[in-house]
C-alpha cells in the first residue's frame, strides 16, 4: 500500500481507491450496457426529472447494499462491474445532465438526501462506505456540497459530531474542512473531553485509512503527544507512544520531520531543553 503524496489529499475520489475508477467509466459512453429506458447520459434533463431518477436509484443502493450483508465493508473492494458501482455511477451520470442553471440545486438535492440516509440505523457499512465515496464525487461537480456538509457537521450534537462510524468517512471525502474540525476536537480534549475518540479517529485516518496526514490533525495530535508523556504508566499512555511511533513508521522519513513537533519524544526533549 503506497503512501499517496500530500498534493493528492486535494483530490476527494482519490481517497477511495476503487472509485478513482470511475471518472473514467463515468463517461457517457460506457453507459452503454444500461437499457434505453435508464439511460439518462445522452438526454439533458430537468430538476424534477433528475430528483425522480436519483432518488430512485439512491433507494436501489440501499437495497443493493443490504443484499450484500455485512461481509463486505469497504467500495474498494468491490468489482468496478458489480451492480453496486454502476448505480453509483449512474446518479453521477444523472446529476450532470441535469439543465445547467439548475445543476446545483439538483445535486443538492440528492446530496441532502444522502446526508438523512448516512444517519439512518440500521446501516450496512458498505452502503455508508459507498455514500461518502458518491458525496466525495459529486462535490466534484457542486461547491455547494462542501459548504453542507460543513454546516451539518457544525450543527451536529456531541454524540453524532464524535461518531466513529460516520466522522472518518467525511475526513476521507476531503468535504469537511478538516482543521477547523481538529481545532474544535482539540479543544474538547483539553477539557477531558473525548479523548478515546481523538485517539481512534487519528489511528484510522492517518494510520488505517490514509484519508488525513499529521498535518490534517496537528492540534489533536497535540494533545495526545502531551497525553503520550504524561509519566503516568497507564495502558494509555503506552498505547499512545505506540501510535506515534506507528505514524512515524508509516509515515517515513520523509514525512518525519513534520511529526518531529508533535511527536512524545520531540515534546519531552524541548522541555529537557528549556528546565
Amino acid at each position: 500500500f503506497v503512501l499517496l503524496p500530500a498534493d493528492s489529499l486535494d483530490q476527494p475520489i482519490h481517497r477511495y481507491d476503487k472509485f478513482v475508477r470511475l471518472p473514467g467509466s463515468m463517461s457517457p459512453s460506457s453507459t452503454s450496457t444500461t437499457s434505453p429506458s435508464s439511460d439518462t447520459s445522452k438526454q439533458i434533463l430537468t430538476i424534477a426529472e433528475a430528483r425522480d431518477t436519483m432518488v430512485a436509484l439512491l433507494t436501489k443502493v440501499a437495497a443493493v447494499t443490504r443484499s450484500m450483508g455485512r461481509t463486505v465493508t469497504r467500495l474498494e473492494s468491490v468489482d468496478p462491474s458489480h451492480e453496486l458501482v454502476r448505480v453509483l455511477r449512474q446518479i453521477y451520470i444523472t446529476a450532470t445532465r441535469v439543465v445547467p442553471a439548475q445543476r446545483d440545486d439538483a445535486v443538492m438535492g440528492i446530496v441532502r438526501a444522502i446526508l438523512k440516509r448516512l444517519f439512518q440505523t440500521p446501516r450496512e457499512p458498505i452502503l455508508v462506505d459507498s455514500l461518502f465515496a458518491l458525496l466525495a464525487r459529486l462535490g466534484q461537480i457542486c461547491d455547494r456540497v462542501a459548504l453542507d456538509v460543513n454546516y451539518l457537521v457544525q450543527n451536529l450534537d456531541h454524540t453524532r459530531k464524535f461518531d466513529l462510524e460516520m466522522i472518518p468517512g467525511f475526513v476521507k471525502s476531503r468535504l469537511l474542512n478538516v482543521r477547523e474540525y481538529d481545532a474544535y476536537l482539540a479543544k474538547m480534549m483539553q477539557q477531558g473531553q473525548f479523548l478515546k475518540f481523538g485517539a481512534d479517529l487519528v489511528r484510522r485516518c492517518v494510520i488505517e485509512d490514509r484519508s488525513a496526514t499529521p498535518a490534517d490533525l496537528p492540534e489533536t495530535l497535540s494533545v495526545l503527544a502531551r497525553l503520550a508523556r504524561d509519566g503516568s504508566g497507564t495502558e494509555r499512555e503506552i498505547s499512545l507512544q505506540a501510535m506515534f511511533k506507528q505514524i512515524q513508521q508509516r509515515q517515513g522519513e520523509v514525512c518525519r520531520p513534520a511529526l518531529a513537533s508533535i511527536s512524545p519524544m520531540a515534546s519531552s526533549r524541548r522541555e529537557e531543553f528549556h528546565q
